[in-house]
């Protein structure tokens, strides 16, 4: 790789995203720019030729050099196609930014991804995503959600992102008498709850320090994908992934299987029969809604949902 085509801009006005590319590149040995404005990346390109760049097509239009690799990023939008189409990209990564769409717009940048369908192709195209996805949960671990425990990490989550908290100025002055302090200090200040004393949130959270199931996971949630990568070639390299995903899937369902427990068992928000509504949440077989026993749930702002929709979209 010339000195050249190891160069890649990010031309990115989220910094979140320009920081999260930027680890991930530079685990594919790629050195760094970064711009927020088209002035910015013009002078990027003009000081340091680069081979790769990533480009948040929403940003004014920059154009680059036929040689540059470009792959695009953002939002898929009727008005924005022109503007995806007139970069000419070898790849799109859409937003907001997942790890495997990532991995692979990177791969294609970089041309190492194989087209071809034969088995020798499919054991690289297989290697070469393990060690990109193992680098990418490296940068997750970065995030302040996945350096702590999944206990603590359901207080961060109440304290931090969950919507159903709100700052002073966010209540309405009649209706605050109704909601109740939470935390002084967090990523959003002083926040208040209307729904703090019933949150399953924290009747999850204190559920779950009673059941033995818990003690048998991982201490911390980015531990469920942090399995040792060995170096491997060939037939090894699918072994290596079978044995991954079977650790992965089996400590994601066991975790799962607890939420469904409690929700089934603990919740005061669980209903049986056939008299649910449009929004309400269905977890039951084919078989208990023929038999008019069905399992569902009335609470269409769960603190506990909002928690375990974020764990998703964070791990897989």
């Amino acid at each position: 790789m010339s000195t050249e085509s190891a160069k890649v801009l990010i031309y990115d006005d989220n910094p979140d995203d320009v920081q999260f590319l930027s680890y991930l590149c530079r685990q594919n040995g790629l050195d760094v720019l970064a711009a927020t404005t088209k002035d910015d990346a013009e002078k990027a390109v003009a000081a340091e030729p680069v081979g790769y760049a990533f480009v948040n097509y929403a940003l004014p239009f920059v154009r680059f050099p036929q040689t540059v690799r470009v792959v695009a990023m953002g939002t898929v939008e009727a008005t924005t196609l022109m503007q995806i189409v007139e970069y000419k990209p070898v790849s799109f990564i859409p937003k907001p930014l997942m790890l495997a769409s990532v991995a692979l717009g990177i791969l294609k940048a970089l041309g190492t991804y194989a087209e071809d369908s034969t088995y020798p192709s499919q054991i690289v195209n297989i290697h070469a995503m393990l060690r990109d996805v193992h680098s990418k949960i490296a940068a997750w671990t970065r995030v302040d959600e996945a350096a702590v425990t999944l206990l603590d990490s359901l207080r961060n989550f109440c304290h931090n992102q969950c919507p159903n908290g709100k700052k002073a100025g966010d209540i309405p002055q009649d209706e605050f008498k109704n909601y109740e302090f939470v935390a002084a200090i967090s990523a959003r200040g002083t926040v208040y709850c209307a729904v703090k004393n019933s949150c399953p949130l924290w009747q999850f959270h204190a559920w779950l320090q009673q059941q033995k199931e818990y003690a048998a996971l991982p201490a911390q949630p980015v531990s469920l994908l942090t399995q040792p990568l060995e170096q491997a070639d060939g037939a090894q390299v699918l072994d290596i992934l079978a044995r991954v995903v079977r650790a992965y899937d089996g400590a994601i369902h066991t975790l799962y299987e607890m939420k469904l427990n409690f929700c089934l068992h603990q919740c005061s928000c669980h209903q049986q029969g056939l008299d649910f509504k449009h929004g309400d949440t269905l977890f039951s077989s084919f078989q208990e809604m023929l038999s008019g026993t069905a399992h569902y749930c009335t609470n269409h702002s769960c603190a506990l949902d909002f928690f375990f929709c974020l764990f998703s979209k964070k791990i897989l």
